[in-house]
Formats: structure tokens, C-alpha cells, sequence
């Protein structure tokens, strides 16, 4: 995703009154928003009509103009590709309704065979500029690579294609708006929008706002782009930013994409670079941002409401957090939100929920036991939630015995009722894990210095080992996971083994051993 960058310099203090000073010349055009038995509608006005109306007390800000600056990279590539055959497929496979993910991009490539059968008719919101097939039809390719991304991930959805960005990736706030309106109108259970505008138009992002809210007081599940520029200090970018949205960052192999933005907005993170999708004009090819982070997201809740119907967008957006894998500092944070999306965690949570309600008495045979590192749980039944001092939430399928989160503060087991809907039956308290008892032995023999680790640790403890010489400086020699092992250094210049002890990516303490 290209961060849509404006090509308006209005001052902040223009923003002040929603109208940006007409003198300047930056914006020509301006649009006016009204809310109509709760339905935003978008009309654009120019400079004089839109002083009058602003005078008059109506809402009027700038339809400021907009290009994808930072088109990612793409490598053309040969072949097909088929999606991944996921367990959860087939039960959505099963399901006699498809899930309706609206596409808001750059229209979609109606005759390419990974999408042709999978698309309903979509909505223009951009005037004609030499596109010659249907009035949704991609010239751009932006929202061809997307739509295919969504099917790769899910190939039981129907696309709604909504064009609202040209040909050459252009575009403007009151089209964006509309066309978020649209797709709610026209059964959108899920919207994509691989698009970001610069938070720093301030009050002209009120149009796409509203059409965001609109959304959400469908109960629609509205996924964004992070968007891409982390190399610029990762200003905010909307909608992302939006309370009501799903944002998502991008990953390569479980770590951030270097053009990923951070910021506290963000909510989730998964695979964004070098993503195989379809080409504009047929065939495929890669393509990297968060642009093609943001689909994969919205294919698996577009999954997850199929299985779910029960369930709200809040619903959706809250599980896909809680069962999200967590990366970076512990619990939530600006690089990726919860976590990076973990697909199996999300379906198997919900495929793997009882049928029935779980009757009282298995319930109270679950047993939980502080322990080194973390808390052994005994006979689980439903599902466990551990729950952390900030509130963060995390999900664990119900065959877990044991549980190594040093942050954990109680552990919740759940049951649910007939109708799928959870119900907490009972709250452990956690005691908080405590630096084990760390036994080596250090020896020195001829030019070799060796540390034998003799204690046994908990089995997700990883254990770092240091050399300290005789001027006190330090140097990591071995990480052992499991942590039972023996190491041999040069014994030059070391006078000191030094053993750190981690769990779950916290060091909880070290201890020095000197050599004998």
C-alpha cells in the first residue's frame, strides 16, 4: 500500500473552521457531508458554495486530491497458484452462503481466471479515464494483486469490486467515502481498503470517517493498511487509525517489514512482502507492502463471521487479536499491535468449541499450579484465556498442560452454550514466575574453558550464555533451548561464565559462575 499522500499544503490553522483558506489556491473543490436517518451522503461544492455553507452550519471540508506515492515494488512472475488446503476450509467450504468482502481500490480485473468466478457486480466512484471494460474494471493493478490476495486466503468469498482510485493510483476523499458507503449498501459483510490517507489533512478526513462509521454501525467488519512509511517516521495514516478499523502492519518471516509503519493505531500484523497474487491482464506476481498485509486479515475474519454468524465485527476483530501470536516487546505494541495473525490459533480456537454446554462438574476439576517460569494447567476443559496486567487477552486451544507467561496474572477457563455464545466458569489467580535455580559447572582445562549446565528449566526456557573477561567486558557465546547443555570457549582471557535465564522473551535474572 502506498501511503496516498495529498497534493494540498493547507496550514492547520485554515483547518481550524473546516474550511481551508480559499486564497491559497491549494484546494478547489470541497465537500460537503450530511447524515441522513444515519447514512452519510457526500456532494462536492466549490470554494463559494461551500463558504455559504459552512456559514450556514453544515459540515464542509476539503476533497483534497490524493496519489499512491510509494507504489511497491513488484516482480513479475509465471504460473498459477492455488490456495493453501487449511483444515478450516473445508468446514466454510460446507457452508451454502459465501461471505461478501468489498474491495475499495483500484477496481478489479474482471477476466482474470483467479477471480473472474468469485466477483459480483462493484461500483465506480471514479470518472471515466480510458478504462474501457465495466465501470469497475482495474487499470491500475493495485486492486487486482488485492482481490487476489483475499481468495488466496479464503476462496470462498465473493469480491465487490469498488473503484475509487484511477487508473494511475489517484484519487480523492469524497469518492473513498462514497464508495466505503456503497459497499455497506450493497451487503459488504467485510471491507478491504488497502488505501491510506495522511492524517495531517486533520478535519478533511471527516468524510471517510463517517463512511467508516457508517460501516460500523452495520456491524461490518472494516480491515485497513498500516501503510508504508516507517522510513519517514511512520506518520498516521487513515482509515488505519480509526478506532473502528482492523490495522494491519507487514511481516517477513515473523519479523516487521523495514517499510511497515509503527504507531500505536496498529492492531495486527501478517505477511506483507513478496506476496504472490494476480497480475492485472492475467497470470501473477509479488508484491510487498501493507497493502497486501491488510487482505490476508480480511480473508480470515471474512472465515471467521462464515463459521460465526452469531458474531459481531467486534466480535471478530477481538478474536483475531486475542489468538494472535505476540511479537516484539511483550503485549501490545506499535510494531505489531497484538501480534502477527496466526490463522490455525484463530480457526482451531472456534472449530475445536463444544457443540453443547459444558456441563458444571468437568469444570471444577481444572487445577492451575504456579510454577518456575510460568503456570501448569491440569485437565483443561473449553478454552483458556491468561489474561495480563494491561488487560491483554490471549487465547489458548483447550489442550494446553502448560503455560510459560511470566506476565500472567490469572488464567480464565470458558465453556459455551448452545448457541456458541461464551460463558467464563472459573478464574485462577496466577503467582508471578521466580528466577529458578541455576546449577553449572565451570571449568577451566588447558586453552579451554567449559560450563556444563546441570539443572533442569521448564521447557520453553531459553537459557543465554556470556563469557566475562578479566576486564569485565561480556560476550554471548551460546543460547541453549532446551536449556541442559555443555559449552567450550578458548579459555584466553575469560575469567567468568555468566548464565541469563528467559522466558517467553523476558530474562528473569543471571547468575555469574567463576572458572575453577
Amino acid at each position: 500500500m502506498g501511503l496516498l499522500t495529498t497534493t494540498s499544503s493547507s496550514a492547520s490553522a485554515a483547518h481550524s473552521d473546516l474550511v481551508p483558506s480559499l486564497s491559497t489556491g491549494s484546494v478547489k473543490e470541497f465537500v460537503l457531508t450530511r447524515v441522513v436517518n444515519g447514512r452519510p451522503t457526500f456532494s462536492t461544492v466549490d470554494a463559494s458554495q461551500a463558504q455559504i455553507l459552512r456559514q450556514s452550519g453544515e459540515t464542509v471540508t476539503g476533497n483534497v486530491s490524493a496519489t499512491l506515492s510509494d507504489f511497491p515494488e513488484e516482480t513479475e512472475t509465471e504460473g498459477d497458484y492455488s490456495p493453501p488446503p487449511y483444515n478450516w476450509m473445508t468446514e466454510v467450504a460446507a457452508l451454502e452462503q459465501a461471505m461478501i468482502v468489498a474491495v475499495i481500490d483500484t477496481g478489479v480485473d474482471l477476466t482474470h481466471p483467479h477471480l473472474r468466478d468469485s466477483l459480483l457486480p462493484g461500483g465506480n466512484f471514479v470518472p471515466y479515464d480510458g478504462v474501457t471494460a465495466a465501470a469497475w474494471s482495474d487499470g491500475n493493478g493495485h486492486g487486482t494483486h488485492v482481490a487476489g490476495t483475499v481468495l488466496y486466503n479464503n476462496p470462498f468469498v465473493k469480491i465487490l469490486p469498488v473503484r475509487v482510485l484511477d487508473r494511475e493510483g489517484d484519487g480523492e476523499i469524497a469518492p473513498i467515502a462514497q464508495g466505503i458507503v456503497w459497499a455497506v449498501d450493497n451487503g459488504a459483510q467485510v471491507i478491504n481498503i488497502s488505501i491510506g490517507l495522511s492524517a495531517e489533512n486533520g478535519p478533511d478526513l471527516l468524510p471517510v470517517h463517517a463512511a467508516v462509521q457508517y460501516a460500523k454501525s452495520h456491524d461490518v467488519v472494516i480491515v485497513a493498511a498500516a501503510g508504508n512509511d516507517a522510513e519517514f517516521g511512520s506518520p498516521p495514516a487513515a482509515p488505519a487509525l480509526f478506532e473502528e478499523v482492523i490495522a494491519v502492519a507487514a511481516t517477513q518471516n515473523r519479523e516487521v517489514a523495514p517499510f511497515s509503519n509503527r504507531n500505536s493505531y496498529v492492531d495486527i500484523a501478517t505477511d506483507g512482502v513478496d506476496v504472490l497474487s494476480s497480475a492485472l491482464g492475467g497470470g501473477s506476481l509479488r508484491m510487498s507492502g501493507t497493502s497486501m498485509a491488510s487482505p490476508r486479515v480480511a480473508a480470515i475474519a471474512a472465515g471467521l463471521r462464515a463459521l460465526n454468524p452469531t458474531w459481531t465485527a467486534d466480535d471478530i476483530k477481538d478474536h483475531l487479536l486475542a489468538t494472535a501470536n505476540d511479537r516484539g516487546a511483550i503485549g501490545p505494541d506499535p510494531v505489531y499491535g497484538f501480534g502477527e495473525m496466526s490463522t490455525h490459533r484463530a480457526f482451531t480456537t472456534v472449530l475445536s468449541r463444544p457443540t453443547g454446554q459444558m456441563p458444571p462438574a468437568a469444570i471444577t476439576k481444572v487445577k492451575v499450579k504456579s510454577a518456575v517460569g510460568g503456570s501448569t494447567i491440569t485437565s483443561p476443559q473449553g478454552s483458556v484465556f491468561v489474561k495480563y496486567p494491561s488487560g491483554d487477552i490471549e487465547v489458548l486451544s483447550s489442550d494446553y498442560s502448560f503455560i510459560s507467561l511470566v506476565h500472567a496474572t490469572t488464567v480464565q477457563i470458558w465453556t459455551y452454550d448452545k448457541l456458541g455464545a461464551p460463558t467464563r466458569a472459573l478464574t485462577k489467580r496466577l503467582s508471578p514466575a521466580k528466577l529458578p535455580t541455576i546449577k553449572a559447572l565451570a571449568q577451566r582445562n588447558g586453552s579451554t574453558a567449559r560450563l556444563k549446565i546441570t539443572s533442569k528449566t521448564p521447557p520453553d526456557a531459553l537459557l543465554t550464555v556470556l563469557t566475562v573477561s578479566r576486564a569485565g567486558i561480556e560476550k554471548e557465546v551460546a543460547l541453549l533451548y532446551p536449556a541442559v547443555g555443555v559449552i567450550t570457549v578458548p579459555s584466553s582471557n575469560v575469567r567468568w561464565f555468566k548464565v541469563c535465564y528467559a522466558v517467553e522473551d523476558r530474562t528473569l535474572g543471571c547468575k555469574k559462575f567463576k572458572l575453577g
